[in-house]
């Protein structure tokens, strides 16, 4: 199997078992949001935020975090960022997106942020689209998992996913469980948010 981040990041790797069976869990844990930010009537970009479980945390902050005050300044923020990107990019950032079905291609990051909530971590970034997608025409997917089962991904319980700045009220997020099948690899299949609007 390969170590696409073996736990976020090479600096990280003693926190994920990157040759560990499938069915077995790492001790990494991430806890996703996502978001649709409109631009008039389209969706340009992906944003996401993950809250990671305090032992990885830990491993971040001492990596990252030079002068110890327990936050990310500016350069902190992106020497993390070009890490963990960088070896999140052959996962595909752990987002399967899909337009109308069908994948969109290569997704672009931006944007990454890296943040402190007391002993906790939580990284944002967004995933720039190859197309601006128009919801009403075109539903627009999103699933966050690892394909490698090494990290244990779990959507939030409250505000997973958000519609910002949609153009019209009939713009929602439905999310549901995966088809059954679609990810033999998961005991439980990974959550679909679907974006679509009403035409007008």
């Amino acid at each position: 199997m390969k170590r696409h981040i073996a736990a976020l990041g090479a600096v990280i790797a003693v926190l994920g078992a990157g040759d560990a069976p499938a069915a077995a869990h790492s001790v990494t844990q991430l806890v996703y949001r996502v978001a649709f930010p409109f631009s008039g009537t389209l969706v340009k970009a992906v944003d996401e935020a993950w809250t990671l479980d305090e032992g990885t945390s830990a491993q971040i902050f001492k990596t990252y975090d030079r002068n110890g005050d327990g936050t990310f300044d500016k350069a902190e923020s992106m020497a993390a960022g070009a890490d963990i990107m960088g070896n999140l990019a052959s996962s595909g950032y752990l987002t399967a997106i899909r337009v109308g079905g069908r994948s969109p291609g290569v997704l672009k990051p931006f944007g990454f942020r890296a943040y402190a909530s007391g002993p906790i971590v939580i990284i944002a970034f967004g995933l720039r689209l190859p197309q601006p997608v128009d919801p009403a025409r075109t539903p627009l997917t999103v699933t966050v998992r690892d394909p490698d089962f090494v990290m244990d991904v779990e959507p939030a319980q409250d505000k997973l996913a958000i519609v910002k700045d949609a153009p019209a009220k009939g713009c929602a997020a439905a999310i549901a469980p995966g088809p059954a099948g679609s990810y033999p690899r998961f005991a439980v299949a990974p959550q679909v948010i679907t974006l679509s609007c009403r035409a007008q």
